[in-house]
């Protein structure tokens, strides 16, 4: 797991599956399959199968085995090799609705590792 990460705001463990588009069109461009390893209001710490591009626009859709729990929009802030074919990401939210808000409390309550 990485160390000293810099945070504008406390992360709880969280073990979700979750789908990340990125890119200009975020909204339009083709998701893959991530895992939620963290999460807070400001953002997120996903586990990716590809390298995302540092200040790339994404989206990410916050499923469980039967729904989707929400969409939220961010920014990729960083991402790093953990192993050959895995990576961590780090994803800022931006333009959270008091919605957005309620959606990633209830996650961050329901999905603690």
């Amino acid at each position: 797991m990485l160390k000293n990460e810099h945070r504008r705001a406390l992360r709880k463990p969280v073990s979700m599956n979750a789908y990340l588009a990125t890119g200009q069109a975020s909204l339009f461009s083709i998701p893959f399959r991530t895992h939620m390893v963290n999460l807070s209001r400001t953002g997120a710490m996903l586990h990716t199968p590809e390298p995302v591009i540092d200040g790339d626009t994404c989206t990410l859709t916050l499923v469980d085995t039967e729904n989707v729990h929400g969409q939220l929009e961010g920014r990729i802030v960083w991402c790093k090799e953990d192993k050959p074919g895995t990576y961590y990401t780090g994803v800022a939210f931006r333009n959270l609705s008091p919605d957005n808000e309620y959606i990633i409390d209830l996650q961050m309550l329901r999905h603690t590792a």
